[in-house]
């Protein structure tokens, strides 16, 4: 079982105790298919109790920033077979004994069951959960029938990683309108051999357009643009150039950058890997900064990484180098724009980063809510560095990396599975990891992210419990696609 706020879940003899909170928990039990031929349909059992405080009259939906906020208690299945998926949500209306039948729509290649609640308080309990299969004909089928392997066959060999190439990406199967702007004219020769990468929704645009000031109106960048709201590209672009105005810059200035405006497919999440991929697809450098939307990068950061890279640091093996660059984030309130802006110039140096650090203006990215995704930087040792410094992966790393990305067969894509949120970046972290990169931390340059109004995907991603249990069951597909390596690494 996974645990979604494991806290919340406590086991008291043979029974499950969730104490219910109106933020979503869950715990989920993926079951991988082998032979779903073999089934016409699945039954759960199980058996609920209720507090008090969890009465039937609290179900339904709510708004949340207008967002609608989905409640949900009880008992789920989550069937995902191929370009297909469905969640089936049973309620827990009343206490007992319950068991119920569902005939499959599709064949399924795996059934995720999830025990959880959101949008409630108070308690519930369950006991006897049990799946069964429904098979099509009368006699008995085993459990070795219907499951996949689930045994881990640890060889510890190396590990093939996945060749970067749009049909890995997915790129043909999205079936999105692509059109890409060079804003620099034909007799223009890029010299950078490192580009920025980004993307962003149109909302993002005015970070998006102080980050490319940061990183140099002449240097090499490519930005992929979501534009969701399917208007014109050229509305796009007019409201790109409005933002860099406000920096002294234009479309015009940016001498070496690639827009890509990626049109949106209707009523989808943000399909973040898959434009991730389309970036990388477009950059015409050998290497490439990987950040996100609201991702500022130091002045000198372009500078400190081209040094690297044309020094002797990595002479050897530099298909398979990530260089780290350290990341911080703004504790200022949203509206606090000019403030931040200030903050920016006054942190040119690593002393000034450290006094603003100490000031509580910026601390280490995610440090309060998710320590694990970059602790394994080690901020401690950065301070003190005027090297670079080799670390080891951890669990759940995310950082920001520069990496190699035109004629690298051994560069893994970002897992186009992975849409909205949750481990989009974690997944092609462990990636590089599988696939032997070693991760290095460059001294004296860094990024700062900029606190933001939650977008309406995060809302929505918050607020649907739908939406989550369908993260959670690619979290699942891709740990299995990865499992010799999860557990031999």
């Amino acid at each position: 079982w996974w645990a979604d706020g494991k806290k919340a879940f406590r086991v008291d003899g043979g029974s499950l105790q969730v104490t219910c909170s109106p933020k979503a928990l869950g715990l989920y039990q993926y079951v991988q298919l082998k032979a779903p031929n073999l089934l016409k349909g699945y039954q759960i059992s199980y058996k609920a109790s209720l507090s008090n405080s969890t009465s039937t009259d609290t179900v339904g939906e709510g708004i949340e920033n207008g967002v609608t906020k989905e409640r949900f208690r009880g008992i789920a299945t989550f069937l995902r077979g191929y370009n297909k998926n469905e969640t089936i949500l049973e309620f827990f209306q009343d206490e007992g004994l319950h068991t119920y039948t569902r005939n499959l729509p599709f064949k399924p290649f795996s059934i995720m069951v999830v025990i959880g609640c959101v949008g409630y308080k108070g308690w519930i309990q369950i006991d006897f959960v049990r799946l069964s299969p429904v098979s099509l004909k009368c006699e008995y089928v085993s459990r070795q029938d219907i499951l996949g392997n689930h045994k881990h066959n640890c060889d510890c060999e190396e590990t093939k990683p996945k060749p970067f190439s749009l049909q890995a990406v997915g790129v043909d199967n999205l079936k999105y309108g692509i059109r890409m702007v060079e804003t620099n004219a034909p007799d223009d020769k890029v010299n950078d051999i490192v580009s920025l990468v980004t993307h962003a929704t149109v909302d993002r645009l005015k970070t998006v357009a102080f980050a490319l000031s940061q990183w140099g109106a002449e240097s090499a960048a490519t930005v992929a643009i979501y534009n969701e709201a399917r208007n014109g590209s050229e509305d796009v672009l007019e409201k790109l150039e409005s933002f860099l105005r406000g920096y002294g810059l234009s479309l015009n200035s940016l001498r070496s950058t690639r827009i890509i405006i990626v049109e949106a497919n209707a009523n989808e999440l943000y399909p973040i890997n898959a434009i991730r991929n389309i970036a990388i697809n477009y950059t015409t450098t050998p290497y490439a900064l990987l950040v996100d939307a609201d991702i500022i990068p130091s002045s000198n950061c372009k500078q400190e990484i081209t040094n690297i890279l044309q020094s002797d640091f990595f002479k050897e093996e530099r298909d398979k180098n990530a260089l780290v660059i350290p990341v911080f984030e703004d504790n200022l309130a949203v509206h606090q724009e000019s403030l931040f802006k200030a903050y920016i110039k006054r942190s040119r140096s690593k002393v000034n980063l450290k006094s603003l650090v100490k000031k509580r203006v910026f601390s280490i990215y995610k440090s309060n809510n998710q320590p694990r995704a970059h602790a394994a930087t080690d901020y401690d040792r950065w301070w003190e560095s005027s090297e670079p410094y080799q670390i080891e992966y951890e669990s759940q790393y995310e950082p920001f990396v520069v990496v190699k990305v035109n004629n690298n067969p051994l560069l893994p894509h970002f897992d186009s599975r992975f849409v909205g949120y949750g481990w989009n970046k974690v997944s092609f972290i462990f990636d590089l990891h599988s696939a032997g990169f070693k991760f290095h931390v460059l001294p004296n340059s860094w990024l700062i992210h900029r606190t933001h109004q939650k977008t309406k995907y995060s809302l929505a991603f918050a607020a649907s419990p739908t939406t989550r249990i369908k993260n959670r069951a690619i979290r699942f597909e891709w740990l299995i696609d990865n499992r010799n390596d999860v557990i031999c690494r």
